[in-house]
């Protein structure tokens, strides 16, 4: 998920005009945990398992350059019901923001339900602790498209399990969001590296 949700969800300190896109979300919080599962599904190996141990770390708060660079494109899209991230400029952010806006973040069951050539999808149960203390926790359906070398080309956090919103309202206030979160969160110049050499960053659209 991204970090805008949750933070406003309980009015943290970072200020955005997004407070309508909420309701896109909300529904699908729990305040509640449960026992976690050992049915992780259908099994992964090699580079298909790295790649959802990465993107569980990325969940946990532990994003890495390392994390990156194996495991994305640096044209990725990054997306969840609030946000709609085009490439690594603006999905950066949004990971890197985790630690601050959830020093603890946890994985309490997980399962792999898709393993295609260009798609890995699992489920999650994630527990979210906030600086406060509250905590909350998640279902998500996380999906990942891969290009011809396993990395990621779009990554789609679906809260429920339910498909992102793509109306006018809806993307309008996810690119929004998209756009303005780099303004409040540095991208450290190790990870700016990550993509430097022989690569292009990804078109920007007029929404």
């Amino acid at each position: 998920m991204s970090i805008a949700l949750l933070v406003s969800s309980i009015s943290c300190h970072r200020s955005r005009s997004l407070l309508p896109a909420l309701s896109l979300g909300l529904a699908t919080m729990s305040t509640a945990a449960s026992s976690a599962s050992t049915d992780h599904g259908i099994p992964l190996e090699g580079k298909r398992l790295q790649l959802v141990q990465d993107a569980m770390a990325l969940f946990g708060s532990k994003p890495s350059p390392e994390i990156f660079k194996r495991s994305w494109t640096e044209g990725a899209i990054f997306e969840d019901p609030i946000a709609y991230c085009k490439g690594s400029a603006e999905y950066y952010p949004q990971w890197l923001g985790m630690p601050k806006a959830f020093p603890i973040s946890e994985t309490l069951e997980w399962k792999v339900v898709t393993n295609e050539p260009n798609l890995i999808e699992y489920t999650q149960k994630q527990k979210y602790t906030l600086p406060i203390k509250a905590t909350k926790v998640m279902d998500s359906l996380v999906r990942m498209e891969l290009d011809s070398s396993e990395k990621i080309t779009h990554f789609e956090d679906r809260w429920g399990g339910k498909p992102c919103p793509t109306n006018k309202i809806a993307m309008f206030l996810r690119r929004a969001n998209a756009r303005t979160v780099p303004k409040l969160i540095g991208v450290p110049i190790e990870y700016k590296q990550v993509f430097s050499a022989g690569s292009t960053h990804a078109k920007k659209d007029e929404l």
